[in-house]
């Protein structure tokens, strides 16, 4: 993966993270299990945003053992199984074997699902796989950080569609999930009042 500058620090800039957001992932067997199974940038991610809404369009699912019975989404595993299936339907659509499969870790209101194609067994080297909604997969040579700062940066290299109220983004709003569901439950548009 692309190495030539500090993504996170960048994505940091960009998207800034509000007070409280994270997941506590506490050190030990759970962290030390996170980070053999998933890229470092995705547990880093994880602990300063945790699972979050990009901009009331982009969401960034929470690993299974971090997240709480109320949490969102139902966790990477729901989200994994259901990627499975269209992967293996759609295997005309990427140019991997059988062998290769994914692993979600997020998705756009559009319908799009945002994988990891989980090519050998170095996680940080997984490059992110994206199911489009209209029936096709894209895979991208890099991380997670490093594609969600080139939609937020508005990439060209990134045909996402992205809404064009997210292109005029100057600093992109991350909204955790319990905040999210803290002004829902007063009857509160969250992104009317950010």
């Amino acid at each position: 993966m692309s190495n030539e500058r500090d993504w996170f620090e960048l994505l940091l800039g960009l998207m800034p993270a509000r007070p409280g957001s994270g997941e506590r992932i506490e050190r030990g067997d759970v962290k030390d299990d996170l980070m053999n199974r998933f890229p470092k940038d995705f547990v880093r991610f994880q602990e300063v945003y945790g699972g979050v809404t990009i901009e009331d369009w982009l969401g960034v699912l929470i690993p299974d053992e971090i997240n709480s019975p109320e949490g969102p989404w139902g966790g990477v595993e729901a989200a994994t199984e259901a990627a499975r299936r269209v992967w293996t339907r759609d295997a005309e659509s990427h140019a991997y074997s059988s062998s290769v499969s994914v692993v979600a870790w997020g998705g756009t209101s559009g319908g799009d699902l945002l994988c990891w194609a989980t090519e050998g067994d170095i996680p940080d080297a997984w490059p992110i796989a994206v199911w489009f909604d209209d029936g096709h997969w894209e895979v991208y040579r890099c991380g997670m950080v490093e594609f969600l700062c080139r939609l937020l940066l508005v990439d060209t290299e990134n045909p996402l569609n992205v809404p064009a109220y997210f292109r005029n983004v100057t600093r992109a709003r991350a909204l955790h999930w319990r905040e999210e569901d803290a002004l829902r439950s007063q009857d509160l548009e969250p992104w009317s009042m950010l």
